[in-house]
């Protein structure tokens, strides 16, 4: 009767102290509290690790080139070899048109047009005729 009371304070006790502390203590899943300087709160929807590469993945499989984002999500060492021009040379990559596809100007900007020029893929000739015939639309 005595070791059931006994159990029954000890049950009690222990419930008591484990009420005061918290369920959870965990980092980010993503980044496991490695980006936490960078806004990371814990949750995917603010977590950079997360976000950044999911924008850089869609600048990717959009074939169209942006700014690829790195330095949140990578360190120093290695971003120091991804400098913003080499950045910038492989969204280009990323968004040339499949071999035997032809770059069509109609619905692009200039600077789009300006790119494939110097990317090679538009000739120089043909952009000064897009450019004249777009001139020549303007009242």
């Amino acid at each position: 009767m005595a070791s059931s009371l006994l159990c029954a304070n000890f049950a009690v006790l222990w419930l008591v102290l484990l009420s005061h502390f918290s369920l959870a203590w965990s980092v980010c899943e993503f980044c496991f509290g490695g980006a936490t300087s960078d806004g990371c709160t814990g949750q995917a929807e603010t977590c950079p690790w997360q976000t950044i590469i999911a924008q850089n993945a869609a600048i990717v499989t959009a074939g169209v080139g942006g700014t690829l984002t790195v330095l949140k999500v990578l360190p120093t060492k290695v971003c120091r070899f991804l400098t913003r021009p080499v950045l910038d040379a492989l969204s280009a990559l990323t968004a040339r048109p499949s071999p035997g596809t032809d770059f069509d100007p109609s619905g692009k900007t200039t600077a789009q047009v300006k790119r494939e020029v110097r990317m090679g893929l538009f000739r120089k000739d043909d952009a000064l005729e897009w450019i004249g015939d777009k001139i020549a639309d303007v009242d």
